[in-house]
């Protein structure tokens, strides 16, 4: 994936350029306002989307309507520019416009945040702003992908990005990456999803409250960067093995297949049904398969930065839980508020008793 940088695109950077040397670079963090208006000051629109038929063919061509489909359109603010088509989505899909994105990155300036970056990617189907919260070192091995020796330090940000193409929710995360490109805001999106970092917006449902939940979360103070850092090194830090680690996949399949787990009497085992039983066993049987999958996770060669970790026994159950376990609900749904992200949080509780 390359810099996804278009000429529809704008991207405004304080102090630095970014690899791709794309992109105005100020010496100064400006406030979001001013940014926000100089950068992306267009909206996004949502309209029924219309199929042509026999388009080769004008005395036979036909525009039909497409039941319960809309494209996500950006709109200039200059009249004489082109609309530019963003994406596909549903019926029931809330647009987030880069106002409103404004405006939550306006509460993290409130509260001290500094503006970083801000920018489109792929003539505004991806859209990010980054605020500078501070910096820190870390002491121990490589932390994901940075080399970290004593007295290395990490530049802390809080990313707040949206994708009107409907690939994804609105997300408000801590993040060590400075987003520049439509890759570093991939990567730092997927690394935020991983560890279950940060809050994620739907773009169904209620979008809006959402927004405001975060807004006053930030505000208040309850989007605790300092303590996902604390934590996270903590994490790194902890060497752990097999036995260690096992105790966190425990605590994870106890929370998935409680009867598995729950010790039954002679008695009680007697008076099942044989459709109990079956179910009791197909239990049993899930639980051994997963734990086998989170130890090869623990010890595969995609974590030897963190291997050995208490970190690394929690990142094994969240890739099974993103990407390996069978889901009922929507997959960005279960991830978010279902169970996959009710796994990820017994998971660090976990492997957080392990550091305690």
């Amino acid at each position: 994936m390359g810099h996804g940088l278009t000429t529809q695109d704008s991207l405004l950077l304080v102090g630095k350029p970014a690899w791709h040397k794309l992109g105005n670079v100020i010496p100064e963090s400006i406030p979001v306002e001013d940014a926000f208006q100089q950068t992306l000051p267009w909206e996004v629109e949502k309209v029924p989307l219309q199929a042509i038929v026999h388009g080769d063919d004008p005395q036979r061509m036909r525009v039909v309507d497409v039941p319960n489909h809309f494209a996500t359109m950006r709109v200039p603010d200059d009249p004489d520019e082109e609309c530019i088509p963003l994406g596909v989505v549903g019926k029931d899909y809330n647009l987030v416009q880069n106002a409103r994105m404004a405006q939550v990155a306006k509460a993290a300036e409130d509260v001290g945040y500094r503006l970083e970056t801000i920018g489109s990617v792929a003539q505004g189907r991806g859209v990010f702003f980054l605020l500078k919260v501070g910096e820190y070192g870390i002491a121990h091995r490589a932390y994901q992908g940075f080399a970290s020796n004593s007295g290395d330090r990490i530049m802390q940000y809080l990313a707040i990005m949206d994708r009107r193409d409907g690939t994804r929710a609105c997300s408000v995360h801590p993040t060590e990456i400075r987003v520049v490109c439509q890759n570093t805001e991939t990567a730092s999106f997927k690394r935020a999803e991983q560890k279950a970092m940060g809050l994620r917006i739907p773009h169904t449902g209620e979008t809006e409250a959402l927004l405001k939940v975060v807004e006053t979360s930030i505000r208040e103070g309850t989007i605790s960067l300092e303590k996902t850092k604390e934590e996270t090194q903590a994490l790194v830090r902890r060497s752990v093995g097999r036995e260690d680690a096992a105790k966190v996949f425990d605590s994870v399949a106890a929370h998935v297949w409680p009867k598995a787990f729950k010790d039954y009497t002679k008695k009680e085992m007697d008076a099942w049904t044989e459709q109990e039983r079956v179910d009791f066993q197909r239990a049993r049987a899930n639980a051994r398969s997963a734990f086998e999958l989170w130890t090869e996770e623990f010890e595969h060669e995609r974590q030897a930065a963190v291997s050995g970790t208490a970190f690394a026994a929690l990142s094994a159950i969240t890739h099974w839980a993103d990407h390996s376990r069978k889901r009922v609900r929507d997959g960005v749904q279960d991830k978010l508020f279902g169970k996959g992200a009710e796994i990820k949080q017994v998971a660090r509780a976990a492997a957080l008793e392990l550091v305690s």
